[in-house]
């Protein structure tokens, strides 16, 4: 995922956000939204590039190397190199063409090797030639200084091109080999080598594709946050579970759930975009996994960064897993901290929007010391962001293992709670992805699965009521706004009036023309406490795999409500053993009555798949449990402890 496609769909997914936002969420997504789009710009400026590397264009012959090199060369402000012209021809005294005559296809590969084996160049656009990823020990040696990018240009417009240039013959192609098979035996090379991949579409300009080439920065930031920090090299790898059900495991990164995707990234992103004269505190409400992957990601940040940014997590002390908890309050000091609070997680969610639309707070905060507020919660655009990509790189991986063919479809289950893993799968439909249905599953809070089946969002004396599956324990569902937004397109006066019925009466009813397009492309379930146990237990029996709580409601959904014609990928989001004493029961196992640690090493023991999660093991066995602040369901007193916090962390005395 990290390392082939996801650099352009981020970029493509920034603009994106552009267009994909109500007005009525801008308060909360203010900083991001604006300044996304600014981090485009200046990743694309020549003050952005400030690593001394290479960006190599790869791609077949007429798929405009050149061409594109010189416009991404000229918009970087970098010095621009094609092979052909300035380093073979130069060496050979000749034409390319004439020395592919002269020496035969074979010996050719070999001269174009030892021509390029002196070849340096820091900083640079270098526009390869099509052979070039046929000599390996020379793309190695190239791919060890930059990025290499492949223009996998469509090939009808390659044959065009080439038609057109009068190109008759290339390395490799013999008297009974057609233009259009070595087009197409070379796709084999290509893909072992780039490092991402440019999707051009039919008739695309070469201002078009230059336009989709990623800045070095960006890919620099997504080699930081997808790296040695993630325990699987495939960082959101697609397992075949049974039948045509497939597991995508998204719990690989160092917190062991599915918002490190978005979360060691979205704070590099954050960081870039920062002016320098304001302080910055995050504030976050979780319902479990948000917190502790919020404050590792942060926590990631370069030292001078730290100093002008903190994160202050809300989590309801009595809704989140013992493990969870663990995971926060071993962050108490410095710029990054956990707070319990006595009551559940609509209510923290509640309070911190309550601070964002407090202009006479937000001012306050602003004049008497420097600090602004912003979120990482799946509101903010920049969580959304990430989680696209995740959705694509799942059915590329379909595609790749054959499961699927290039544009044939398949459904999506997610375990669903603020909606926002769900929305994320929707913007990549709108993207290209073929997702013929979503599939949202919740646990006995039901609220969107009753929503989505009658198109009433009931919330009148609906208690919040407490799970195995804690992190989708949510009742008033924020990125659901979002998903209507586009689906009345984007009648935000009707949206406006549906959630201002929500915040007065508690409850709203969306015309039925809206709620059968709703219908056209999501199907939602609910599963029961029992049937939830009853999944792990099954699955583990039958295959030996262990699901997580969250992933065994979207299993059970799934088996519900997909009709089987086509693949479906669930979204595992979080590792079984942030869930153990839940999953020990499920296997009716006799639940240790030790710490947490002794839970999560008796899972262990078994050695099922998936295994044990190393980072959980660890932060359990360092951590020890860490006291912490437990505040009153009082927005109020949670006002207190976040300017206490901005006091603490930017208004020191030395």
């Amino acid at each position: 995922m990290a390392s082939r496609s996801c650099y352009c769909m981020l970029k493509e997914a920034l603009r994106w956000g552009r267009l994909t936002t109500p007005k009525s969420l801008h308060p909360i997504n203010s900083f991001f939204i604006r300044h996304s789009f600014s981090l485009l710009a200046r990743l694309s400026s020549e003050s952005s590039y400030t690593e001394a590397q290479n960006i190599f264009l790869m791609g077949p012959p007429g798929a405009g190397k050149t061409t594109v090199g010189g416009i991404v060369g000229c918009r970087l402000g970098l010095p621009v190199i094609d092979v052909d012209d300035d380093i073979l021809e130069e060496k050979w005294k000749m034409p390319v063409a004439k020395k592919l005559s002269e020496v035969g296809s074979e010996r050719f590969l070999e001269e174009e090797g030892e021509a390029l084996s002196d070849f340096s160049t820091v900083g640079s656009v270098v526009s390869l030639t099509g052979s070039n990823p046929l000599h390996s020990g020379t793309m190695q040696r190239l791919k060890s200084s930059g990025v290499v990018i492949y223009l996998d240009v469509d090939t009808e417009d390659i044959m065009q091109r080439l038609s057109r240039m009068k190109v008759n013959r290339i390395v490799g192609q013999g008297p009974d080999v057609s233009m259009r098979a070595i087009l197409q035996y070379r796709q084999q090379f290509y893909n072992r080598c780039f490092d991402t991949r440019v999707l051009c579409g039919s008739g695309d300009t070469a201002d078009e594709v230059a336009e989709k080439v990623p800045a070095a920065q960006l890919h620099s930031m997504v080699h930081r946050a997808y790296g040695e920090n993630f325990a699987c090299a495939s960082i959101a790898p697609v397992r075949h579970l049974i039948n045509n059900q497939y597991v995508q495991e998204l719990f690989h990164g160092p917190t062991a759930s599915f918002k490190d995707l978005a979360l060691q990234l979205m704070p590099q992103l954050f960081a870039y975009c920062l002016p320098q004269m304001c302080n910055y505190l995050i504030l976050v409400a979780t319902s479990g996994d948000t917190g502790s992957a919020v404050l590792n990601g942060f926590s990631s940040l370069s030292d001078a960064d730290r100093q002008r940014v903190g994160v202050l997590v809300f989590f309801p002390e009595e809704g989140v897993s013992e493990i969870q908890k663990r995971q926060m309050t071993s962050f108490g000091e410095g710029n990054a901290r956990a707070v319990g609070v006595g009551s559940d997680f609509d209510f923290c969610q509640r309070a911190i929007k309550r601070m964002f639309g407090d202009a006479g707070l937000t001012g306050h905060l602003a004049v008497e010391y420097a600090t602004l507020l912003s979120t990482a919660n799946s509101i903010n655009w920049a969580r959304l962001l990430p989680q696209v990509v995740y959705h694509s790189s799942a059915y590329l991986d379909l595609v790749s293992d054959g499961v699927v063919g290039f544009g044939d479809p398949v459904d999506v289950c997610i375990p669903t709670g603020n909606f926002g893993n769900a929305m994320s799968a929707v913007y990549a439909k709108q993207m290209g992805i073929p997702i013929r249905k979503l599939i949202c599953a919740s646990n006995r809070n039901n609220v969107v699965a009753d929503f989505i089946s009658t198109g009433e969002y009931d919330l009148r004396g609906r208690p919040l009521l407490a799970s195995d599956s804690p992190a989708i324990d949510i009742l008033k569902s924020s990125n659901l706004e979002r998903f209507l937004f586009h689906a009345s397109d984007r009648d935000g006066q009707l949206i406006q009036d549906l959630f201002s019925s929500l915040e007065k009466e508690q409850y709203f009813k969306v015309p039925g023309v809206l709620l059968e397009r709703i219908q056209r492309d999501i199907l939602a379930g609910w599963c029961s406490e029992a049937e939830c146990l009853a999944a792990i237990r099954e699955m583990h029996s039958r295959t030996g795999y262990i699901l997580d709580p969250h992933t065994a409601v979207a299993k059970v959904v799934a088996d519900r409500l997909q009709d089987r014609t086509c693949p479906v990928v669930i979204s595992s989001t979080a590792h079984h053993g942030k869930f153990a004493p839940a999953v020990l029961r499920a296997l009716e196992l006799q639940c240790p009555t030790g710490t947490p640690l002794d839970q999560l090493e008796r899972l262990g023991s078994f050695r099922s798949r998936p295994l044990a999660h190393n980072a959980l093991l660890k932060c359990l066995r360092e951590s020890g449990n860490s006291p912490h602040l437990v505040c009153p369901a009082d927005v109020s007193i949670l006002v207190d402890q976040v300017e206490a916090m901005i006091q603490e962390s930017f208004c020191k005395v030395y």
